[in-house]
């Protein structure tokens, strides 16, 4: 016999439902009310519909906004030709100088100056040169320094008070520092402010929200509309970059005309799945009564919310680590992925201009890839899983990045190869990441859920913030040397990928309980119940 908790008794009454999903010929046996769990309950109100559509938009365009802090370096650091000063009595010669002279060193700073105008470029503004070049790694790296610790901290706020609060609170301050960051008058002030940036640039948050509102069936689909529009960024970025010369302006205009998406508050609800978590079942049962009403289907008036386990303590990161062996192992796993992949993202990224060729067209190539790799998710999560599709994408970014390390740089033949299979690397690891955020959202549960994700974020920045430094500093050593490194952290994090669960289709768990009715099989990976 099927209790009120089971998924055969939201299947048989799923089957009284017409097509229209009306209640309208339910038998009027049905004198009990039936409780459902919210996966059980989306496909009264619909999985995904006219409500998820529009929510995903709206978090779509937070998520978009989230990548320009990241990658505006790209366009904002670059350096400058120098020239002797038209008053000078030491340097005397004429026309203008390469980057790569060091002349200008042995100088007093007054008989030189930059070609360009401190509107350029950070270097310019803050006279970045003669053994002051590593300010600039430091404020590309402290971004992501930022973020981790942002995402860390913004994790706990968000399942403890809420997912709504802690997204418009982050993008409303975040969009706000990067109108002001760029004027402030000294590079450590300017480094300073490009940390806050990074710490108010939540983007975990925004993800698991977009995903809590629909079927397992639909994750997929929600969650690269979500990378689509980061993928359109990156491509709006070099346009912005191109149209507005002054580099504090651009800043600007990433960041003052976004402001007007904040109105949107009054139509992002909280996520009924953290209110029931949280022991508010009559607030998820308004929101999803909401849901339903946008979506033009009615709920049986028989038919709530089954009340979850409430959490007698806040959650905090250590509950991943003291939850059961299933949930140790599985963050352990994660967090040397997250890194690896994080490194392995942002390295190949920032070293588009290394790969040879015009900067500008390699920037384009690189981002046009984010593009096929959302569509490649969409069928690859359903037909293959998340585990394949994330070891596949990670594996094969990680061999491509070594066959880019033993290719010859800058050769009329190889030349080209080089720049494609550069451009192939980051095509898949765009894929294996699309897939670590889906992947790892499932693999937490509801009360966990953010914390555990924002972990993971923290150890991806770390390797994010590391590629700057490892690839910079072995360019002297070899130009091709930093996709060695790249390749060999990457094809390591795929052999830890394999212990990891499949997650494909199978309902989320909300409360930390729930887990300690699972343990892993270190061998294969794969969930095994134990016996009650």
């Amino acid at each position: 016999m099927n209790g009120p908790l089971s998924p055969e008794a939201g299947e048989e009454h799923d089957e009284m439902l017409d097509k229209d999903g009306t209640s309208d010929r339910l038998t009027s046996s049905s004198s009990s009310s039936s409780h459902y769990t919210v996966d059980q309950f989306l496909p009264l109100i619909g999985e995904i519909g006219r409500f998820q559509l529009t929510l995903c938009l709206i978090l779509s365009v937070m998520v978009y906004l989230t990548a320009f802090p990241n990658t505006i370096m790209y366009f904002t650091s670059t350096p400058s030709p120098w020239r002797c000063s038209p008053s000078s009595s030491i340097c005397t010669e004429n026309g203008t100088f390469n980057v790569t002279d060091t002349r200008r060193c042995g100088m007093p700073r007054s008989e030189w100056e930059f070609v360009m105008p401190s509107t350029f470029s950070i270097v310019t503004k803050y006279d970045l040169c003669c053994g002051r070049e590593w300010w600039i790694h430091l404020a590309g790296s402290v971004v992501f320094a930022g973020s981790g610790l942002g995402s860390f901290s913004f994790g706990f706020l968000s399942d403890n008070y809420g997912r709504r609060r802690v997204i418009y609170i982050t993008s409303s301050t975040m969009l706000t520092l990067m109108t002001i960051v760029p004027f402030l008058p000294t590079i450590e002030l300017f480094v300073f402010g490009r940390f806050l940036i990074g710490f108010f640039r939540e983007v975990t948050n925004i993800y698991v929200l977009s995903n809590e509102f629909v079927g397992p069936k639909y994750r997929p689909i929600i969650g690269n509309i979500n990378f689509l529009f980061w993928a359109l960024a990156l491509l709006v970025l070099p346009l912005k970059a191109y149209l507005v010369q002054n580099w504090q302006m651009l800043y600007v205009v990433c960041g003052a005309p976004y402001l007007v998406i904040l109105l949107s508050w009054w139509f992002v609800p909280e996520s009924p799945r953290w209110l029931l978590v949280q022991g508010r079942r009559e607030e998820a049962m308004g929101v999803l009564r909401r849901v339903a009403q946008c979506n033009r289907r009615t709920i049986p008036e028989h038919v709530t919310l089954a009340s979850e386990t409430r959490p007698t303590k806040k959650m905090t990161p250590v509950n991943l680590f003291t939850s059961g062996r299933y949930l140790t192992i599985t963050t352990l796993i994660q967090g040397f992925g997250w890194f690896a992949q994080g490194l392995l993202y942002w390295g190949i990224t920032m070293t588009a201009d290394d790969l040879g060729g015009d900067m500008y067209l390699n920037w384009i190539l690189a981002s046009l890839t984010d593009f096929p790799a959302c569509i490649i998710c969409i069928w690859a999560f359903r037909r293959l899983g998340r585990k394949i599709t994330t070891i596949s994408g990670a594996m094969m970014a990680s061999c491509a990045c070594i066959f880019v390390f033993l290719m010859p740089l800058n050769h009329p033949v190889w030349g080209p190869i080089r720049i494609a299979t550069g451009t192939l690397s980051k095509l898949c690891v765009n894929i294996s990441i699309n897939g670590m955020f889906l992947w790892s959202v499932e693999l937490y549960p509801t009360a966990l859920r953010v914390i555990g994700n924002s972990c993971m974020m923290l150890m991806s920045r770390v390797g994010a913030a590391s590629s700057p430094w490892l690839t910079k500093a072995l360019l002297p050593i070899n130009p091709a040397l930093p996709f060695a490194l790249l390749g060999g952290v990457g094809l390591l994090s795929t052999l830890f990928f394999l212990w990891l669960p499949e997650t494909k289709e199978m309902p989320t768990k909300e409360v930390i309980e729930e887990e300690k009715n699972t343990k892993m099989d270190s061998a294969v990976g794969e969930y095994v119940e134990l016996k009650t």
